[in-house]
């Protein structure tokens, strides 16, 4: 069989948390292709982040439990490499996008200081060399090579995470992972940056894991699409299939709660509720308690089943047949 380019598989993480164990990721399993984009949506806390510093394994030591899964990239398991062979990838061969360019700059750093620590650490070039390579890079992502010497703070946040963008694909990385790379910014800055991504990512050849709640970014960018809530995987499929034929209540929920442009309505239909807490998960389906379809079956205290809706295109519903009509 081809070997994936990156396959999750039974993915589970707990964390531990003043006493009491909190489920962030409950058994998800995925894969990617190379060149192509994943979005992975879900409500804050869904545990899509978590996911994403799984694959680069730099959650933290302390209070994090991995119970079981797989993480292979390339077909070897991340997680059984050691620290000495991670750090060969990280930056390199895989590469992360942070949410907030203010935390994951150093505000006492040169902006190309930081560039250049990220190739010299995975290139064996001179300083000189490096600092030419790092300038170029700023020149890519849009910002002149003249603001080089210049710190975080002389920059405004649009440009902030174009600087954190340079450092994520100065080594030209196979694997880009963007953890809502938009969501500090303002609309018009958000499309200016997501379509520096996506040509970036063109012309790198680069497949990437994108981390959204924003149904617009996934629209534009993705090829196939991965819906979490409340740790788990709960829909995926391709970007087409997932848009044409919503299969799982909370997916139908996320496309109702969003305005439309042909039809005047006073209000939205929100998804009513809130998420559940996951250090109390509940029973059955984690969407029971919000899911106007919702019955004894879905709420009895069994994990409920992976069902294939299409070729490609499966859900986590016992009752999805109900939720399309």
């Amino acid at each position: 069989m081809e070997e994936k380019f990156l396959e999750v598989k039974n993915l589970t993480i707990d964390f531990t948390s003043a006493g009491s164990i909190v489920h962030a990721v409950n058994d998800v399993s995925f894969t990617l292709d190379r060149g192509k984009v994943l979005g992975l949506i879900g409500e804050t806390g869904a545990g899509k982040s978590v996911v994403a510093k799984a694959i680069l394994q730099i959650l933290p030591d302390h209070g994090t439990k991995i119970r079981g899964g797989e993480i292979l990239f390339e077909g070897k398991d991340l997680m059984k490499l050691k620290e000495d062979q991670l750090m060969k990838i990280r930056g390199n061969a895989i590469s992360m996008i942070f949410q907030d360019p203010m935390t994951a700059l150093n505000p006492i750093m040169r902006i190309g200081t930081q560039i250049t620590e990220v190739i010299t650490h995975h290139k064996k070039i001179s300083k000189a060399d490096a600092e030419k390579e790092a300038m170029a890079m700023l020149e890519k992502v849009g910002i002149p090579s003249e603001r080089f010497r210049e710190y975080p703070h002389q920059f405004s946040g649009g440009m902030k995470q174009r600087v954190v963008c340079a450092m994520a694909l100065a080594c030209n990385p196979v694997l880009l992972l963007a953890d809502e790379p938009t969501t500090a910014l303002d609309v018009t800055i958000q499309a200016q940056v997501l379509k520096m991504i996506s040509d970036l990512r063109k012309e790198l050849n680069a497949s990437m894991l994108i981390i959204t709640h924003d149904i617009g970014v996934v629209s534009k960018v993705c090829d196939d699409i991965a819906i979490m809530y409340a740790g788990q995987i709960i829909e995926k499929g391709s970007k087409k299939q997932i848009f044409s034929n919503p299969s799982h209540p909370y997916t139908q929920g996320l496309f109702a709660a969003l305005p439309s442009m042909n039809e005047d309505v006073e209000y939205l239909h929100p998804i009513e509720g809130l998420p559940p807490d996951p250090a109390n998960l509940p029973k059955g389906c984690p969407f029971a308690p919000r899911c106007p379809r919702a019955t004894d079956e879905c709420r009895m205290d069994k994990p409920i089943p992976v069902t294939m809706v299409e070729e490609g295109h499966t859900t986590k519903c016992l009752r999805y047949k109900e939720a399309r009509t």
